[in-house]
């Protein structure tokens, strides 16, 4: 199932850079972020924890195609840059570790109710 995912995100961030087109709002957010927050603002501890945060979220939740393009430097703007895969790949490792213990634990859990009723 790894290979599977990193297969599909692989081929999920070739085409979306392919295609230019801002299917999740991504690019636009980035834009906006430069245009309507200060720069003194858009630096800090505060917004390194927050990107983490939601780099994490990303990756674990929704899809490491997501984590990636919301991490992505603005003015890479369907371009993945050399600093952009460590940041995929991390996304990946994430998104399989997490599933793999909300899974394993799910079916511990399932275990141990089975063995309390039967």
């Amino acid at each position: 199932m790894t290979a599977a995912s990193i297969a599909l995100n692989l081929i999920y961030v070739r085409a979306y850079d392919r295609m230019r087109t801002d299917w999740f709002g991504f690019e636009a957010l980035k834009r906006a972020q430069e245009n309507l927050i200060p720069s003194r603002f858009r630096v800090g501890p505060w917004r390194t924890a927050a990107r983490f945060t939601a780099f994490v979220y990303l990756s674990a939740w929704h899809n490491p195609l997501f984590a990636t393009l919301f991490m992505r430097r603005a003015s890479a703007s369907y371009a993945m840059s050399e600093g952009d895969w460590p940041v995929f790949w991390s996304a990946v490792l994430i998104a399989n570790l997490g599933w793999a213990g909300i899974v394993s634990g799910a079916v511990e859990a399932a275990k141990a109710v089975l063995r309390l009723i039967g």
